[in-house]
């Protein structure tokens, strides 16, 4: 499950429809901006509703529950058909569930376009990378991980590494290191 059901954040909901659609949806696309630079709750609590309805602690609870819902829309991948059961499930009007499924849709593209554009690969004939997702499908929600294919080429043969996570990346990037560094250690 993406979400857990717990009472501040049913409550947190509950204060959301309060907000107008457009209020809700200036104030998830202002959350978004500044989770973009950091995950600081502060700068989020220093937004403000222009909602006279809204008291400052529902306000906070307000901004709380979205940023908590930009957390986890970065998290999971979701189908839409799911994420909009969630939603109704969640007490969401069906305009705010539609303005959250529009948001996921549009940052879960971003991310998928930024990752393709920053991750090409390269085409160097000794060191080719790439990188990949994989998108939910109605039936599986699931975590985004993505995975790198790493391929060395030498004259004598070829080494492949796929699918890494970033844990296995990481650890065969810190083995390339360590022998780095021992390399270099040989030549002083």
């Amino acid at each position: 499950m993406w979400y857990h059901k717990k009472k501040r954040f049913l409550d947190g909901i509950s204060k959301c429809l309060k907000l107008s659609d457009k209020e809700f949806e200036v104030t998830l696309k202002k959350v978004n901006e500044i989770t973009k630079d950091s995950d600081d709750l502060s700068a989020i609590l220093d937004l403000e509703i222009k909602n006279p309805e809204v008291i400052k602690e529902e306000r906070d609870l307000i901004l709380k529950t979205i940023f908590y819902l930009v957390q986890r829309f970065n998290l999971f991948i979701l189908s839409p058909i799911k994420l909009q059961s969630d939603l109704n499930d969640l007490g969401f009007s069906q305009e705010k569930a539609h303005i959250l499924i529009q948001f996921y849709s549009e940052a879960s593209r971003a991310m998928i376009t930024n990752l393709d554009m920053s991750s090409t690969g390269s085409t160097d004939e000794e060191v080719y990378w790439d990188i990949k997702t994989t998108l939910s499908d109605a039936l599986n929600q699931k975590c985004k991980i993505p995975k790198a294919t790493i391929r060395l080429k030498s004259e004598a043969q070829e080494i492949t590494f796929e699918d890494l996570n970033h844990s296995e990346l990481s650890k065969l990037f810190d083995k390339m290191e360590a022998i780095q560094s021992e390399l270099d250690n040989l030549n002083k």
